[in-house]
């Protein structure tokens, strides 16, 4: 894996790898910089989302024009140059945020699957968050994470938590939390589990044999990790439009009595796109139910799904 450049482990050192919370320090630094040297149009230097991402990624091929150039170089202390190209050894030897557990995990995540992000977290009390954006198909949701070392056995991987106490903290909360096995060999290999899975699977032990495993068809590849953006995002907008889905179904019926009509979108702006999406479906599929009494042969329909 090619080593990250400086500018990203600066960034996550500072805690910056949301470009909200780096624009706000980016466009603070152009201000003060404008002011002493008399520059005023450094006021108006901005990074906008892509160009961060841009650079964050490590997708940069060029240099960051003359006026961003010299707010980098003032906000993080190095020339443009340097900041742009791989992070120096000395880097991977300190005691910063980029040493800790889930780093390197982090990284290739962020890089094969440009719908996520990771959000480390500088407070072992905190865990780390995992942004899955829906783009234009759905509206994204984030699930708490934790990354931990793990071990092969056969068909399945060990894990090896450092600080079990650590992995309790995890999953004592009432939310969705991910845990990904990190083994690191020749190429790193990343496994995933759900957190409820892991509760289940660790009572089944006694207190004395407490020990997980993951299978090595939970492979965190292509596949499973498109499982997972889709069904978590279903899963999550169903979740937040519950009350407002199950007061619509009675207005459903209204609609239903009529020979040619449907909700209308516009109708119910506070759902979801998951949530839009299951009530027409639950609309169409009533509908259709509802009259095949009367059908004449067997009826061929389509759905979106």
């Amino acid at each position: 894996m090619p080593r990250p450049s400086l500018f990203r482990l600066l960034v996550q050192e500072r805690h910056w790898d949301n470009w909200v919370v780096f624009s706000g320090h980016f466009e603070d630094t152009a201000r003060t910089l404008a002011k002493e040297a008399g520059a005023p149009r450094l006021a108006n230097a901005t990074v906008a989302r892509r160009t961060f991402d841009r650079w964050y990624t490590g997708y940069w091929y060029g240099r960051p024009h003359n006026d961003a150039a010299r707010v980098l170089e003032r906000l993080l202390g190095f020339p443009w140059t340097e900041l742009f190209s791989p992070a120096p050894d000395v880097f991977h030897a300190r005691k910063t945020v980029h040493d800790r557990d889930g780093l390197q995990a982090s990284l290739v995540i962020g890089e094969r699957w440009s719908t996520s992000r990771l959000f480390l977290s500088a407070d072992n009390n905190m865990a780390d968050s995992w942004e899955l954006m829906g783009r234009n198909v759905l509206d994204g949701t984030t699930s708490a994470v934790l990354f931990l070392p793990v071990a092969r056995h056969g068909e399945e991987v060990r894990l090896c938590p450092s600080d079990p106490s650590g992995l309790e903290r995890f999953l004592r909360p009432a939310r969705r939390g991910l845990l990904v096995g990190v083994e690191e060999q020749d190429d790193l290999r990343l496994y995933v589990i759900d957190s409820a899975n892991v509760r289940k699977n660790l009572a089944a032990f006694t207190t004395r044999d407490k020990r997980l495993t993951i299978p090595t068809a939970y492979e965190l590849d292509d596949l499973t990790y498109g499982i997972l953006w889709s069904l978590i995002q279903l899963d999550d907008g169903l979740l937040a439009d519950d009350q407002t889905l199950d007061d619509e179904q009675q207005v459903l019926e209204t609609y239903l009595q009529l020979p040619r009509s449907a909700p209308s979108r516009m109708a119910l702006p506070m759902l979801t796109t998951v949530g839009a999406s299951w009530l027409g479906s639950a609309f169409c599929a009533q509908h259709i139910q509802r009259r095949l009494d009367g059908a004449s042969e067997i009826p061929l329909f389509w759905t979106r799904e």
